[in-house]
Formats: structure tokens, sequence, C-alpha cells
């Protein structure tokens, strides 16, 4: 479990590859935040920071399948030697961009999540804000 503990690991978290584990919890021990504050801070940041991709490769997975049964039940699709081929490398394909646009999401939603934190610590320090910083 990382914990942070100023700005700058803030900011090594964001731009660091970790490994995403599900799970994964971010422990924040920052001053600038009440305790209400940090723990849903850090809710936040333990979500996207464990963000892996798996249920969005699943989601996209089932909805290639459900589409693929439409299609078969509606009767638009004819079958052939090859449809059991084209059936797999569908499933591949729909779990692969689905794994890879999850990693991607969660990986900006957690750089987006540690410029508002750095912004709310400046803020909550009494210092006026910066402007966007460098994640």
């Amino acid at each position: 479990m990382p914990v942070v503990t100023d700005v700058e690991q803030l900011r090594r978290l964001s731009r660091s590859r970790p490994p995403a584990v599900p799970g994964r919890r971010v422990r924040l021990e920052v001053p600038e935040l009440d305790a209400r504050d940090r723990a849903r801070w850090e809710a936040r940041l333990s979500r996207w920071a464990g963000s892996c991709g798996c249920k969005s490769g699943a989601a996209f997975l089932l909805a290639w399948v459900l589409l693929w049964a439409a299609a078969v039940v509606t009767g638009r699709l004819g079958l052939s030697m090859t449809t059991p081929v084209v059936f797999a490398a569908g499933c591949l394909l729909a779990s692969l961009v689905g794994k890879v646009l999850g990693l991607v999401v969660g990986r900006v939603a957690l750089r987006l999540s540690v410029w508002r934190l750095i912004r709310t610590m400046g803020r909550a320090d009494g210092a006026p804000g910066t402007g966007r910083p460098t994640v």
C-alpha cells in the first residue's frame, strides 16, 4: 500500500506505472486534509490506482457475445465453416480493446484526480492556486 505524505509523492504516483492490482489501496498522510476529505480522496485514488481494465474488457466481451447472439437469432449471420473463427477472433479483439480502453481511462482518471487533489491541498494550505501542476 503506497503511503503519500507530500505533493511530490502524489506526482510520482500519477507518473509511475505501478502494477494495476484490483484492491490496491493508497493511503494519504497529509496535514492539509481533514479525516473525511482524506477518506474520500483515498477511495478515489485507490480506485484509479488499482484500475486494471478487467471490467471494461469483460463488458466489451459481453457486448460482442450479445451482438453475435442477436445476429444468429435474427438470421442476419450466415453460418459457415469460418463462423466459429470469426466469433473467437471477435471475442479476443473485444476483450483486448476493452482492456486497453479501461487501462487508459484509469490512467487519465488517476492523473486528473492527483491534479485536483494537489489544487485542493494548495487551497487548504492557504496558498493561492498555482494553476495546473505538472503531473
